[in-house]
C-alpha cells in the first residue's frame, strides 16, 4: 500500500473508531512514517547522549537491489508478516504474508497489551501499517525465494501500463525477456515481481505463481476488508479489548465513501491520489481539518525533534540535547518501532515456531 491509504485511510478509520483529530493525526503519521524510516546509525547530540533509531524501510524501494534488500529485520517485521501456512509443502512458505492471519491478530493484540505506554499512539499507527500490508503483501514473502517468482500478470485499467512493458524496462537484464523470467540467483524479494500492482487501490488484476496457479486480486475489495478491520482495532485499542475482531468496524456510509474514492482515484502515483483523498477528507467525509504529512525537513517529526546539526563529526552529525526530545512524537515512534520490531521477531512469530532473527 502507499501515502493515499497508510497516511489518509488510516486517518479515516481512527476517526471513525473514535479518536479525534490530533491523535488520528498522530496515528496516520506513524502508520505511513513506517515506509520513510530510512536510516538506522545511532544519532549522536552535543552532551555526549546517543539514541538508536529503528529502520522500517529502505531508501528508494529499489527491487533490483536483491541482496542489498533482503534484511528481515525490516521486511519481516513491518512489510510482510509471515502467515504460517504451508499449502504447497515447501518450509519457507511458512514467510508467506497472509491477510489477517492468526499470527497478524496476534500482533495487534500485542499492540493493545500495550496501550498504555507513552508510545501507544505510535505503535498503533505502526500496527495499522503491518495489518494493512497483510492484504496488499499476501501471497509474497519479505525473503528472497522462488514463491515470489510470479509471472504474466495481467489487468484491463487504462491508467496502469501492462506489467510486461513495465518490469522489462525496470529490471533490465535481470528479467530474460524470452522466458518471461528471472535470470539466476536474481530471485525476487516481496512483490518486487508484481512491482506496484499489489498497492493499487483501484486495481482488478491476475498472475500465475510459481507454482502454475493463476490467481485473481480485487484490489479495492481486499483493501475495504483491511479498512474495517483496521478500525475494529483501532476501537479495541481505546477500550483494551484485545478480542478486537469482535468490535464494531467501519460504518456503511464510511465504507461507501472509502469504496468510492479507491474507485475514483486511479492515478498510478500514489502523491497523486493522496491529494486527492486529502481534498476528500473535506469535501466528502466533512472533516473540518484534516491531517498533515511532512516526512522530512521543517514541519517534520525528525526537525522537531533534532533541529539542525549543530557539529559535523566523523562519526556523523551531532544535535543538541534538550528536554522535549524524550517527549517528540518521533523519538516516541522510534520507541514504538523497537517494541513492535522486538514483539513480533522475539516473540510472537517463535511462538508459532518461526525465527526470523
Amino acid at each position: 500500500m502507499q501515502i493515499d491509504f497508510h497516511h489518509t485511510v488510516s486517518y479515516v478509520v481512527a476517526r471513525e473508531a473514535g479518536f479525534g483529530h490530533e491523535d488520528a493525526s498522530q496515528i496516520a503519521y506513524a502508520a505511513q512514517y513506517v515506509d520513510d524510516a530510512v536510516n538506522s546509525h545511532p544519532v549522536r547530540f552535543d552532551d555526549g547522549e546517543m539514541f538508536a533509531r529503528i529502520c522500517s524501510a529502505h531508501e528508494m524501494l529499489d527491487y533490483r537491489n536483491f541482496k542489498e534488500l533482503a534484511n528481515h529485520l525490516v521486511w519481516i517485521p513491518f512489510h510482510f508478516l509471515p502467515g504460517n501456512t504451508n499449502e504447497q509443502g515447501h518450509p519457507a512458505e511458512r514467510f508467506v504474508c497472509k491477510p489477517d492471519s492468526e499470527v497478524a491478530r496476534e500482533m495487534v493484540r500485542a499492540c493493545i497489551r500495550d496501550a498504555d505506554a507513552q508510545y501507544a499512539l505510535m505503535r498503533l499507527g505502526v500496527t495499522l501499517h503491518v495489518y494493512a500490508d497483510t492484504w496488499a503483501h499476501q501471497e509474497f514473502a519479505g525473503i528472497n525465494h522462488p514463491h515470489n517468482d510470479i509471472r504474466d500478470i495481467r489487468h484491463e485499467s487504462d491508467a496502469t501500463r501492462p506489467w510486461f512493458q513495465k518490469i522489462c524496462t525496470y529490471f533490465g537484464d535481470c528479467f530474460d525477456k524470452a522466458t518471461g523470467q528471472f535470470v539466476g540467483d536474481a530471485l525476487p524479494l516481496g512483490h518486487g515481481a508484481a512491482l506496484s500492482y499489489p498497492d493499487l487501490p483501484y486495481l482488478s488484476w491476475s498472475y500465475q505463481d510459481a507454482y502454475g496457479h493463476r490467481h485473481t486480486r480485487n484490489n479495492t475489495l481486499e483493501f475495504l476488508h483491511a479498512a474495517d478491520m483496521m478500525c475494529r482495532a483501532a476501537r479495541a485499542f481505546r477500550t483494551r479489548n484485545a478480542q478486537f475482531e469482535n468490535t464494531e468496524g467501519l460504518s456503511d456510509s464510511a465504507l461507501a465513501l472509502i469504496r468510492m474514492n479507491f474507485e475514483k482515484f486511479t492515478e498510478e502515483d500514489g502523491n497523486s491520489r493522496h491529494e486527492n483523498w486529502l481534498r476528500s477528507l473535506r469535501e466528502d467525509f466533512g472533516y473540518e481539518v484534516v491531517p498533515q504529512y511532512i516526512h522530512k525537513g521543517p514541519n517534520s517529526w525528525q526537525f522537531q525533534a533534532l533541529g539542525r546539526a549543530v557539529a559535523s563529526t566523523p562519526q556523523g552529525p551531532e544535535f543538541h540535547m534538550w528536554d522535549g526530545f524524550y517527549r517528540s512524537s518521533w523519538k516516541l515512534f522510534h520507541d514504538a518501532l523497537a517494541a513492535h520490531q522486538y514483539d513480533v521477531l522475539r516473540r510472537i512469530l517463535p511462538q508459532f515456531g518461526i525465527l526470523a532473527a
